[in-house]
């Protein structure tokens, strides 16, 4: 006489009656007792349901990491883009830090100095130094444009330092601010960037030589 049974899920054909109240899920394949709890299913929807949550958040990990190193590496900051060790280098260097400071830029200023000036002022102190030297130079009589450099000098420029000078103009294009020929100041290499380092003639407030400073003649 054939063994009765209950019928199970699809495709795990009869289970004995015998087995199946002696032993529960006796006799059946273990897919077949997975699919026949109850409980199973909402286990699993948990699982797929946490792995959508872990895979959200590594999407979003990575597209902001993405973001933070996507503004060239970290390779500029307040004090502008990097600059080779060299002349041109230094040029544009001195360009930017004389744009900086007759705009009235001070953050960007200050933070074109070496850590060397730094060191000596906060960025309030140096922001009253920054106005004093813009006060020194005069620009053209009853005009707010802001005084500009027109040329840059450099010369004994190595890996680490070097000295720059600048020629000044007026917006109308006239000449002021200290002779370049006279007004060499100290600039190294710092961090990638070139910072100027004349600390003590900035400290004073002008570009100028401070008193009793050698007057250096510039190389030809």
């Amino acid at each position: 006489m054939a063994a009765q049974g209950v019928h199970g899920p699809a495709g795990c054909g009869v289970v004995p009656t015998s087995a199946r109240s002696a032993v529960p899920g006796a006799g059946r394949p273990a897919s077949c007792s997975r699919r026949a709890s109850p409980g199973w299913v909402p286990v699993r929807l948990a699982v797929v349901r946490l792995a959508v949550v872990l895979l959200a958040v590594l999407a979003a990990v990575s597209v902001s990491a993405c973001r933070d190193g996507g503004d060239g590496g970290g390779g500029g900051d307040a004090a502008g883009p990097a600059a080779p060790a060299t002349s041109e280098g230094l040029e544009a260097s001195v360009a930017a830090f004389g744009a900086a400071l007759f705009e009235g830029d001070d953050a960007a200023a200050y933070a074109a100095l070496s850590a060397a000036c730094r060191q000596r002022w906060t960025e309030e102190e140096w922001a009253a130094r920054s106005a004093a030297i813009r006060a020194s130079v005069p620009g053209d009589a009853g005009s707010d444009e802001p005084v500009r450099v027109a040329e840059v000098r450099t010369r004994n420029v190595t890996a680490t330092e070097a000295e720059a000078a600048t020629e000044l103009v007026t917006p109308g294009g006239v000449p002021t601010g200290p002779d370049p020929d006279t007004s060499w100041a100290r600039w190294v290499y710092e961090d990638g960037r070139w910072r100027l380092d004349d600390c003590p003639r900035l400290g004073s407030g002008t570009l100028a030589p401070p008193l009793g400073e050698p007057v250096t003649p510039p190389e030809r």
